[in-house]
């Protein structure tokens, strides 16, 4: 896993802590106004047919409000596969809701923040999950 940057050197604050199934540690991007994106190697082409955030277990008031979940072949060249404005859902420690989106194979996966609720510049993820059929 990997991101746009992360807010300190804290390791529970790293780009696979959203990977991880854990709700002790999170991603939180640089300390700056977004986009700020997370993104996974998926280490070959997997099919994908929904995706799922979870809100950080405290202090939610930066997760995600309007995102984009993207794809690619490359790590370069980005398809936008779902996208999404005006979620208010900024309760702790809570997944926003599985978003299903047309069958589709790729290797790198990422969500694309455009903007977060609450005053704070930064994203914050507790989990990210990406499911196949």
């Amino acid at each position: 896993a990997y991101s746009s940057g992360t807010y300190d050197a804290t390791a529970i604050r790293e780009a696979h802590n959203a990977f991880d199934s854990t709700d002790g540690t999170e991603w939180v991007s640089s300390n700056s106004s977004p986009p700020h994106w997370l993104a996974i190697d998926l280490g070959s082409s997997k099919t994908v047919t929904s995706y799922n955030l979870k809100n950080r277990t405290s202090g939610a008031a930066s997760s995600p409000m309007d995102w984009k979940f993207e794809s690619s072949d490359n790590n370069s060249t980005w398809v936008t596969r779902d996208t999404v404005t005006g979620n208010t859902n900024n309760t702790n420690n809570v997944w926003k809701g599985e978003r299903p989106i047309a069958a589709t194979s790729a290797r790198y996966w990422r969500i694309y923040i455009t903007d977060v609720n609450g005053g704070f510049p930064w994203t914050s993820i507790n989990q990210f999950s990406i499911f196949g059929p």
